[in-house]
Order: C-alpha cells, then sequence, then structure tokens
C-alpha cells in the first residue's frame, strides 16, 4: 500500500496502529507503615487499585468511530420525569419544563439510536479500511492508494 499523498509505502491499516499502540492497564498494590510522632507510635495499612489503557498519540489519531451514548438522554429523561411528577399545578412552569426535557431526551435517544444503528456502521467499515502513512502523517482509504 502506498500513499496517496507522498508516494510513501511505509504505511498501517489504521486498526493496526490503533491495536499496536493501545494497552490496558491494571495494577494493585498495598503497604504497611509505621510512624512515630507526638501522638505517639501510629501504624498505617494501606492500598489501591488502578486500572485503564494507556494511548500512545498514534493509537489516539488512528482510533476507531465511536458509537453515541445513551446515558446522558436517559439521565435527562429521569429529571423530566421527576420535574414534570412532582410540579404542581401552580407551578405549570415546572410542569412544562419537565415535559419539555422528556420529550427532548426521547428526540435525542432517536437520534443516537438512527445513529449507532445507520451511519455508525458504514463509518466503522470505512476505518477498518483506512491506512496511515508513517512518512507524512496522511490517513486514507484504501481506495485512494498510490499505484
Amino acid at each position: 500500500m502506498k500513499c496517496s499523498e507522498c508516494g510513501s509505502d511505509n504505511c498501517q491499516r489504521l486498526e493496526v496502529a490503533y491495536q499496536g499502540g493501545t494497552s490496558n492497564i491494571k495494577t494493585q498494590s498495598s503497604g504497611l507503615g509505621v510512624g512515630l510522632g507526638r501522638g505517639g507510635l501510629g501504624l498505617g495499612i494501606g492500598g489501591g487499585k488502578t486500572s485503564g489503557t494507556s494511548q500512545t498519540k498514534l493509537a489516539v489519531k488512528a482510533s476507531p468511530p465511536k458509537k453515541l451514548r445513551y446515558t446522558p438522554w436517559v439521565i435527562l429523561l429521569i429529571i423530566g420525569w421527576v420535574v414534570a411528577t412532582e410540579a404542581r399545578l401552580d407551578h405549570l412552569v415546572w410542569l412544562i419544563v419537565g415535559i419539555v426535557a422528556i420529550a427532548g431526551s426521547i428526540c435525542m435517544g432517536y437520534l443516537t439510536y438512527n445513529f449507532n444503528a445507520k451511519k455508525w456502521p458504514g463509518m466503522y467499515q470505512n476505518w477498518l479500511e483506512s491506512w496511515i502513512c508513517h512518512t507524512c502523517g496522511k490517513i486514507f482509504h484504501q481506495s485512494e492508494a498510490a499505484s
């Protein structure tokens, strides 16, 4: 595969660049300490766990497209429901705010579903077929590759 920008053959599929620069981290530590201070002798025990992901700048650049999350819209729906059901008739504004929040969360949830079901699969397939040039940094689709 040759870069469509500079013609270099120093290219790699985005998926491979992403996987090669992404590491999952999981650590655990524990400790015991003894100390002497104004209050006398003290003993302490501590520990902790850490987990996460470490990525190179190349892996971040080569990341796949992300699906949209439903979490904000579910939270907005719950807040809207609580506001609308707790609103009294003498506080009509709060009832309207609750109804608008519910309607907005339903609309945004639908748009999120539509993106994840219809647009994202094509974006992901395009990502699977894309390459990155390690000479000039251009990301290109395999159909654009220089011959």
